[in-house]
């Protein structure tokens, strides 16, 4: 009889525990976002939010949630991030990668896992934009005085942008960045013969430089 009594017990118990949530619930329905923001300056952050729904009855509560994301460059070695969490009282975990840009695009994949559950979602961050320059080339008129100004706009590349001239003509020009706005102006009136040589190199916060000849009396 005593042996029948602990029978029963052990199979109630194990009942009990089968019915309960938590981290032994996997009978519900797993969701995946993956979002990505441009935080502006070549850097992407993408985002990926995971969601349980448990069954009618059920709580979803601490919950273990794996999160697996590749991270494939178009020319390297991909890179796996594995990140185990709990789910909250909403049965929803997240995770956020920063990601740098670079000059071809990059492909995140997330898995989200659970028990037999998984679920699978990418985005793209998008490759970065070559630095370039409009104009390509600088030209003041050849009887500017001292105080005019020439202006040049920078596309692509990552904020923020700096710029100077060569060390031969730096102290012939002041020069102002603004944003990704060049500004140029002469400090002495224009001679009688060409300067040659003068260039104005642009950087990008990336390392990227684009140099441009600047032509002035």
């Amino acid at each position: 009889m005593t042996r029948i009594r602990l029978i029963c017990f052990v199979f109630t118990l194990l009942l009990c525990v089968s019915c309960g949530g938590g981290s032994s619930d996997t009978n519900g329905v797993l969701s995946l976002d993956v979002s990505r923001a441009d935080q502006t300056g070549g850097k992407f952050n993408v985002v990926a939010l995971a969601t349980y729904s448990p069954p009618s009855g059920k709580v979803a509560n601490g919950l273990d949630i794996t999160l697996t994301a590749n991270i494939h460059t178009f020319n390297g070695t991909p890179v796996v991030q594995v990140d185990k969490l709990s789910a909250n009282t909403s049965g929803t975990v997240t995770k956020s990668y920063n990601i740098n840009q670079v000059t071809g695009p990059i492909y995140v994949d997330v898995t989200a896992s659970t028990g037999g559950l998984v679920i699978t979602k990418s985005t793209t961050v998008p490759s970065l934009a070559s630095l370039t320059t409009t104009p390509s080339t600088v030209a003041f008129p050849i009887d500017a005085l001292a105080g005019v100004q020439q202006t040049v706009t920078i596309a692509g590349g990552t904020s923020p942008f700096t710029a100077s001239m060569d060390s031969a003509h730096v102290a012939d020009m002041l020069i102002n960045v603004n944003g990704t706005t060049i500004t140029l102006t002469k400090k002495n009136n224009s001679g009688q013969n060409p300067v040659l040589g003068a260039q104005l190199t642009i950087s990008d916060n990336s390392g990227n430089s684009v140099t441009i000849p600047v032509g002035y009396n």
